[in-house]
């Protein structure tokens, strides 16, 4: 109201005002209001109040009077039924080492008893069996040790029982070869019985595994005999009914004895455990023939689908004729004959081949010949020609090859899906892991004393192990793309369809079957190649940190080191001197750098450059020069703040004599991984002007037309590395 300047202001003021009042009055009425309700909930809370408070007072009665007893006699009766179950457990406890302490005394003088004047084998492989169900706390506990032993048993409880093990198991063993030397089956039954009773089921399964092996390779020499007449005739299916023979005779014996083993060895043992057994009666040059044959068979069953398929394209209206590829009719693919040829003509095929090319692998490293006359002194001639290599990757490789060739031949899809990634694990696991133990085990360049080389010979070793993998690799690549670009070099042109005997269209003409080849032939290179490259770059890694290393660093160390960087306006003429004169103490002449480092390097490099392989050096080499180039950036970062710009024409100067040195004879690429150190020393010797264009580049983020390694704080570090810039 005191600011009012008018009769308006004034009014309108009462007006605020009055709606203020009419506001706090209805608030006012509304509190009134409720004042009520709540005093009324008041009045029923005090009520309820009272009853609870009465309610309580009873509750507190009751359980002081009633429950609390019952409470702790509860608690006394759950107190002594703990105490009583603890005292029955510890009761039972003790009596069951009783009963199992003197179950192993009926066990230790059952047994001592059967093999004494009784001789109850069986009695006393039980006995042992029996025994061996105690707890082996038990058994060599005290208490066992002080009741079990007697008189006439007086060795504590599980020497007796490893004793008799022991001599049962010879025992068994004499008395199953006599039996199997005189083919009594219920004699050789009885002690292969018992094998397990004695704990020695490996013992029973290999004696058992070996008389297979006699019986099938008698059977199978009974077959070849009685067939041709002593002689290997190749006519006719011979050959093919011969190893029917053969792996029906196995599955007779595995089904006949198949229970027996089970019932005393357990389930799976039957053939698990003896299939390396049998394989111990093979003769590899007849599963060789039987391949052979298998091959021929296979191209024959193939090139009849293709007959009959033809016959059934050219007779059936509902074919389409312009469709070039081959689909195999239903009738011959439901027919009883191809479940025949898949059965016992190519899921064999694997079998054999696998079995073929482990043996080849095996023998291969058996006879491995490493290269003779190699050194790593330069002045000693290298006797054998490159690459050196051992004589294990040509055997293996030719294998190989054969196996390849051979299951193409047969123009079977199956053989192939099943063959080639066979072909595939067994060079990754057998032919490559052999290497990678060498490498390991025998081979791997450790100098006996810190600070000093491996010895030559052992470096040597390791180099042809590498090599061994990089030939390896190419060996695959060309088996490979050998059988691959033989379909593409027969088109003469782009709708001409390949005709060649061998091209894969040609041999598997049916449908997909020549793309699904060709795709398993490139998953075999790559999975190889794969595995070969990555021990490769492993065993590369192993020469340059063992070998190369512990003197590259001081090399370069000691090429830089006489070095002065720092030179004043009286040694300018000195720059232009010729490289073998001396420029006085303490400033050698320019090139003086460079040829130290150069003897440095040949040193170091050409040993290992004349015994590795091409690709191999190579991979060495970019391992050395990324290495290098760290260690050089290092260097020149060194000089920050301790060069002039007269030195710094010299120092770019060097650097670029010691790249050149080391990508002499590379690959241009390998100068890549110099560009840093290269970029460096530009920009240290720029010119005002090309400097100032480069600032103005970057201030207006315009390319300058270099494609900089260093980023722009680098490069102003750089230029401010000279004392004096020109």
């Amino acid at each position: 109201m005191e600011g009012a300047a008018s009769m308006n202001q004034v009014k309108a003021t009462l007006a605020e005002l009055s709606e203020r009042e009419a506001s706090v009055t209805d608030r006012l009425d509304a509190l009134v209001a409720s004042q009520n309700n709540l005093k009324q909930s008041m009045v029923r809370l005090d009520i309820l109040r009272a009853n609870v408070g009465s309610q309580a007072v009873s509750i507190r009665s009751i359980s002081n009077g009633m429950l609390s007893t019952a409470s702790a006699t509860a608690q006394k009766i759950s107190g002594a039924v703990s105490r009583l179950d603890l005292e029955q457990a510890r009761v039972k406890g003790t009596l069951d080492v009783v009963e199992q302490v003197a179950e192993l005394k009926t066990c230790v003088l059952g047994v001592t008893g059967s093999m004494g004047a009784a001789q109850d084998w069986e009695a006393a492989a039980s006995y042992l069996n029996r025994a061996s169900r105690i707890l082996p706390e038990v058994v060599n506990g005290s208490f066992a040790e002080e009741i079990v032993p007697t008189s006439e048993v007086p060795d504590a409880p599980k020497v007796t029982l490893e004793e008799a093990a022991e001599s049962l198991r010879g025992l068994f063993l004499r008395e199953f070869e006599k039996a199997a030397e005189e083919n009594n089956g219920s004699r050789v039954t009885r002690f292969f019985k018992l094998f397990p009773l004695i704990g020695k089921p490996e013992v029973g399964l290999d004696v058992y595994g070996r008389y297979v092996c006699q019986g099938v390779a008698t059977r199978a020499r009974s077959n070849l005999n009685a067939g041709t007449a002593g002689s290997l005739s190749t006519e006719g299916f011979f050959y093919a009914n011969a190893m029917t023979k053969l792996f029906e005779h196995i599955a007779q014996i595995t089904e006949q004895h198949g229970g027996l083993v089970e019932l005393h060895y357990g389930p799976g043992r039957a053939i698990g455990d003896s299939r390396s057994q049998r394989e111990e009666g093979i003769d590899t040059k007849e599963i060789d023939a039987l391949l052979n044959e298998m091959t021929v068979m296979a191209a024959r069953w193939s090139l009849y689908c293709r007959f009959i398929t033809l016959k059934f394209k050219e007779s059936s209206p509902n074919q389409n004729s312009d469709d070039e590829m081959l689909r195999l009719p239903s009738f011959v693919e439901e027919c009883g004959l191809k479940r025949k040829i898949t059965d016992r003509l190519m899921t064999p095929v694997n079998s054999m081949t696998t079995f073929i090319l482990r043996r080849a692998v095996e023998r291969a490293f058996q006879l491995d010949e490493q290269p003779l006359g190699l050194s790593l002194n330069p002045s000693k001639p290298l006797q054998p020609s490159p690459p050196y290599i051992s004589s294990a990757v040509d055997d293996v490789m030719y294998i190989v090859n054969q196996i390849v060739e051979r299951s193409l031949a047969t123009s079977q899809r199956q053989i192939i899906s099943s063959v080639i990634p066979s072909v595939a694990r067994v060079l990754d696991s057998d032919f490559i892991g052999m290497i990678q133990r060498k490498m390991r085990d025998e081979s791997y360049p450790k100098a006996a004393i810190q600070g000093a080389l491996p010895p030559e010979n052992t470096i040597i070793a390791f180099l042809v192990l590498i090599n061994d993998l990089d030939l390896a690799n190419d060996y695959v690549r060309r088996i490979v793309q050998s059988r691959i670009e033989s379909q593409q070099e027969v088109r003469s042109s782009a709708n001409e369809p390949a005709t060649s005997p061998r091209s894969l269209v040609s041999l598997y003409p049916f449908a997909g079957d020549a793309s699904y080849v060709r795709n398993a032939l490139i998953s075999l290179q790559q999975n190889f190649e794969a595995k070969a490259s990555e021990l490769i770059g492993d065993g590369v890694y192993v020469v340059f940190k063992n070998v190369v290393k512990p003197r590259l660093r001081p090399l370069l160390s000691d090429a830089l080191r006489n070095i002065d960087y720092q030179m004043n306006e009286n040694e300018i003429d000195d720059v232009d001197r010729p490289i073998d004169e001396d420029n006085g103490p303490g400033h050698p002449a320019e090139g003086a750098a460079q040829s130290q480092f150069q003897r440095g390097w040949d040193a170091l490099t050409k040993p290992i450059a004349r015994i590795f392989s091409e690709g191999n050096f190579e991979r060495l080499l970019f391992t050395i020069i990324s290495y290098l180039a760290e260690v050089l950036e290092k260097r020149i970062w060194s000089y920050y703040g301790r060069i002039n710009d007269l030195r710094a024409i010299r120092l770019e100067r060097d650097i670029a004599n010691l790249i050149n040195i080391v990508v002499r004879g590379g690959r241009y690429g390998l100068r890549n991984a110099f560009v840093r150190c290269t970029q460096i020393c530009v920009v240290m010797n720029m010119e005002e002007d090309e400097w100032a264009e480069i600032q103005a580049s970057d201030a207006t983020n315009i390319n300058s037309g270099l494609e900089w390694k260093l980023d722009a704080d680098e490069r102003l570090r750089a230029r401010a590395m000279v004392l004096s810039v020109k």
